[in-house]
């Protein structure tokens, strides 16, 4: 759980500094570029507590698997996009699969483990994904003047 709140964390925080290359290579002012960001933001906030609800009436297991291949799918589909709009639906898909790995995941680590240790177990895997947090400005930028 602590690597797909990393990946989550990591994604969302990496394409800050894409965004001007984004607006060149799909042709779009900067401004149109950063719907990339605000789908996947508006789709997470919108849809959190339907996450969170989702996992606990069909099961947290299929709910986490599931946010965790439809985040995976959209990751993939980002790449090839021919344009913002396409680009934007699969960053908005992203987001729905986060909405069910970052409600999900809490409520599983906060079940698994005794109240002793569920401190414990929740900061260690919060600090997982916070690295993700701090990694995702260099990653981004390493891939965009990079590969692109």
């Amino acid at each position: 759980m602590a690597v797909a709140l990393f990946c989550i964390q990591l994604d969302f925080f990496a394409l800050n500094p894409a965004i001007p290359g984004i607006s060149a290579e799909l042709d779009v002012s900067v401004p149109a570029a950063q719907w990339t960001l605000s789908a996947y933001m508006l789709a997470l906030g919108c849809l959190f507590i339907v996450g969170g609800r989702i996992g606990d009436v069909f099961g947290r297991r299929g709910a986490l698997l599931t946010g965790t291949a439809l985040f995976a799918a959209a990751s993939v589909g980002c790449a090839p996009a021919p344009g913002l709009g396409a680009l934007v639906a699969a960053r908005v898909v992203q987001g729905v699969g986060a909405v069910l790995v970052l409600p999900v995941s809490v409520a599983v680590i906060s079940n698994v483990f005794p109240a002793e240790s569920r401190a414990r177990a929740l900061g260690a895997a919060f600090g997982i994904a916070n690295i993700g947090t701090a990694l995702g400005p260099f990653v981004g930028g390493g891939l965009t003047e990079g590969p692109g």
